[in-house]
Order: C-alpha cells, then sequence, then structure tokens
C-alpha cells in the first residue's frame, strides 16, 4: 500500500512539473520506492522469524487493511489528484502567504476528519471485522477487531503525514519525504524484535501506530522549516531561480 501510494505521488510529482529536472525528480522517487520496499521485504522477514505463519499473523494483516482502505477513501486521491497541484499554484514568494493559510486550513480539516473516521471505526469494528473477515474462528475474529481498533488510532496522523507531504512534493522537497515511510517499517521491526515477547502481535499494530505518528512528525517539521523558516529568510522554496521568483513577485505586487 506504501509502495503504490508513492507511485502515485510521484507520478503527480514529476507532470506537476513538467519535464524540468526530470532524470534528477524521477531518481528521487526510485530511490524512495526501493527503500521501502527493500524494508518491507526486510519486515515481512522479521514477522516471519518472531511469529511463524499462524493465524495471530493473519489477523495482524487482515486488521491492517480497514484502516488503509478507509485512509485510501478519505486522503489518498486527494493527495495526488487535488492537494500536490493547488499547493503548486500557491508556491511562489508573492503568493506564500496564501500558501500557509491554505496549508494549515487543509492540515487541520484532514485531522478532524480522519479522527472522526478513526472514532467511527473503533466503534463500528465489531460489526464490520466479522462481514469482512467470515472465515475467521471466533477468537480470531476478536483478535482482529482489538488491532483493528487499535490500529485506528494512526488515522489522524496518516493525514497529517498525507497533507505535510503533498506541500512538500508541490515544493519540489521530495526526497526525504519518499523516504519517510520507511518509519512505519523500522518501528515495526522494532517493535516486533522488543516487544513481541510481552504484548504478543498487538506489538505489530503499536509499531505501526508508532511510526505513522513518526512520519506524520517528520514531515510537519520538515514542511514547517521549509514555509516558515525559509520563507522568513527570503529563501525561495520552489525550484526555479531566485531572480525569476522576485520578478514574479514584482509583477504580482
Amino acid at each position: 500500500m506504501i509502495a503504490r501510494g508513492k507511485l502515485i505521488v510521484g507520478r503527480t510529482f514529476l507532470s506537476a512539473f513538467g519535464h524540468e529536472n526530470l532524470t534528477r525528480a524521477t531518481l528521487v522517487i526510485m530511490v524512495g520506492t526501493l527503500a521501502s520496499s527493500v524494508l518491507g521485504l526486510v519486515r515481512a522477514q522479521v514477522i516471519a522469524a518472531v511469529f511463524g505463519q499462524t493465524g495471530q499473523v493473519g489477523a495482524f494483516f487482515a486488521a491492517l487493511k480497514t484502516p488503509q482502505q478507509l485512509s485510501d477513501l478519505v486522503i489518498g486521491g486527494a493527495v495526488s489528484g487535488v492537494l500536490i497541484p493547488t499547493f503548486a499554484r500557491y508556491a511562489s514568494p508573492a503568493r506564500r502567504d496564501e500558501l500557509v493559510r491554505l496549508y494549515g486550513g487543509v492540515l487541520a480539516l484532514a485531522a478532524l476528519v480522519l479522527a472522526l473516521a478513526a472514532g467511527a471505526l473503533w466503534l463500528a469494528a465489531p460489526v464490520v471485522v466479522p462481514v469482512l473477515n467470515a472465515g475467521f474462528a471466533p477468537p480470531y475474529q476478536r483478535l482482529t477487531v482489538a488491532l483493528v481498533r487499535v490500529l485506528a488510532l494512526a488515522l489522524p496522523a496518516t493525514g497529517m503525514a498525507a497533507v505535510a507531504g503533498a506541500l512538500l512534493y508541490a515544493l519540489r522537497r521530495a526526497l526525504l519525504p519518499s523516504l519517510a515511510a520507511a518509519s512505519v517499517h523500522l518501528c515495526v521491526i522494532a517493535a516486533a524484535v522488543m516487544l513481541a515477547h510481552r504484548w504478543g502481535v498487538a506489538a505489530l499494530a503499536a509499531g505501526v501506530v508508532a511510526g505513522t505518528v513518526v512520519q506524520a512528525a517528520f514531515l510537519l517539521v520538515l514542511a514547517w522549516r521549509v514555509v516558515g523558516k525559509e520563507a522568513a529568510q527570503g529563501i525561495p522554496i520552489v525550484g526555479q531561480p531566485a531572480g525569476s521568483q522576485r520578478a514574479e513577485g514584482q509583477r504580482a505586487g
């Protein structure tokens, strides 16, 4: 799911800015996708080594699908189809204040909507899980319900990470956002190794939540530095020459 979302965002990132620096932009997306894929394979091997092929692991992966699908439905398509092109249109220094206000409003809205979605999923999990996993035995269905409720806690952070990542892609800061998703894989791996003996398969769900929060925090700080700090210092925040940006600002004035 992470690799697929990165590919969609990457295509939008490339198309939004034409063919300028196309080779570099393509390389950035490829590096991020490759790093995420490699860590995903490592995560799968670690989970198999720690838990084996058990019904509990099956319950975890089944639980993981529901919040991911809900996140894709609420925010996933908007990132590639709407947010990146919209933020890019406000990226010039002359419209920087508008960009900051727009970004803040979208960020708050995404956090609110996905917090409500998380609450709805938490309440609906006992009804939704048996429908989606009818073949599970009752103990595994109960475990899946519990895991879905834990994973639902990551939804608000998922939304904020998506909005902050869209802003960074729009401002051509693609390398670090493309690597940020690795934090989820790393936290799941760490949780499996360090917490599995205490929490069982719930450690994996906790790792997903922790990794998503880390990813969101990293992207939010990075976005603030790019839009806030660089704007205060008068540093151009998009990849066009500073002189052309000043000329654009003068024309706008």
